[in-house]
């Protein structure tokens, strides 16, 4: 492998590395609460289709307040809606339930809840539906605990309502949030045009994850509670959020560590490579040099030659492998039976 092809490979990893904690970062850095909490979304903006009576009105409907919004019936076609003002980008609620003022203390709250969204004002609401099949998200269980949905495809949004669709036998009181993020600032004189036109699918590559709840209506899909879902994957929980995180940056040096190992192997290997070859090289000088030095001798008969050639053979054992050695040997078997061969042929008179 090339120095290049290494550099790039290191490069490619160290990118993977980056960018998988920084998604993480984006995904999760989109939850923000929107406003009912902290009251940055004023009464105004909250409306619903009725109210029991003091108290239980609908700008009460905030997150750990101390009063909720209580609708007159216990009916499925009541609602509560929360004008944001502007397209925003919607990711997720928070619910909360509430116990009756009076004596004795009764609880409210909604099992579960379905969705709409409406992109500007004057449209007509749109349900919230994921492949066409209209969601419902699991609510409470009690009226203190906040449970979170996040959605599993993200809105953009001018207005958010909620409707009922499944409550205690006392009836429900509802506190929410909303959880999203501003869109980032569009700096071409271009319309963004599809970007904000609400329609009933995603606008962002969020993940997405539902289950069909054989129990109820067809074509309705559950979206399990909020206590097993963040970042649109389902068994984690709200507060995993910075694990998420941590686990991708581990992912991520993973990955330039085993980039980095995969490049030592293969130098070494390359390394091993070139030694065997230089090797290799060597014996085949050493045969050719042996060759050329049997040209050259004369085959005289004198009484120091098998002495001369003998230290010879010692110093190209030294030297040389076994099979070097070999082949010396088998180059003088052949010179002695050429030695054999001219002796007859002289002796005969030929």
């Amino acid at each position: 492998m090339e120095l290049s092809s290494v550099l790039g490979v290191l490069l490619a990893s160290i990118v993977v590395a980056l960018a998988i904690p920084s998604t993480a970062e984006g995904v999760a850095g989109c939850r923000l609460e929107l406003g009912m909490k902290s009251g940055d979304i004023n009464d105004e903006q909250i409306n619903a289709s009725s109210f029991y009576g003091p108290g239980w009105d609908p700008r009460y409907a905030r997150v750990d307040h101390r009063f909720a919004w209580r609708p007159a019936q216990r009916h499925r076609h009541e609602w509560l809606a929360v004008d944001l003002e502007k397209t925003m980008n919607v990711t997720g609620v928070m619910t909360q339930g509430h116990m009756s003022y009076g004596s004795p203390r009764r609880p409210y709250y909604l099992k579960r809840f379905a969705l709409d969204f409406k992109n500007q004002e004057g449209e007509e609401w749109v349900s919230y539906k994921i492949a066409g099949k209209d969601v419902t998200f699991e609510g409470n269980n009690d009226t203190e605990a906040v449970v979170t949905n996040i959605l599993p495809e993200p809105v953009l949004a001018t207005a958010v309502r909620f409707r009922p669709a499944g409550w205690h036998s006392n009836g429900f009181a509802l506190r929410v949030e909303i959880l999203g993020c501003s869109l980032p600032v569009v700096t071409s004189s271009e319309s963004p045009g599809a970007v904000t036109k609400i329609t009933a699918t995603t606008v962002l590559p969020f993940p997405a994850k539902t289950t069909v709840d054989a129990g109820r209506a067809v074509n309705i899909t559950t979206v399990p509670d909020s206590s097993v879902w963040t970042m649109g994957f389902h068994g984690a929980t709200p507060g995993e959020d910075t694990i998420s995180i941590v686990a991708g940056v581990i992912l991520g040096c993973a990955a330039l560590l085993i980039a980095i190992l995969v490049c030592v192997l293969l130098y070494k290997r390359r390394k091993m490579i070139g030694s065997s070859e230089t090797e290799a090289d060597n014996r085949y000088d050493n045969v050719i040099t042996y060759s050329r030095v049997l040209e050259e001798s004369t085959l005289d008969q004198s009484g120091d030659e098998n002495l001369e050639w003998n230290d010879f053979y010692e110093s190209v054992e030294e030297r040389g492998s076994a099979a070097e050695y070999a082949c010396i040997q088998d180059n003088k078997e052949d010179n002695r039976k050429l030695e054999v061969e001219n002796d007859l042929y002289q002796s005969s008179g030929i």
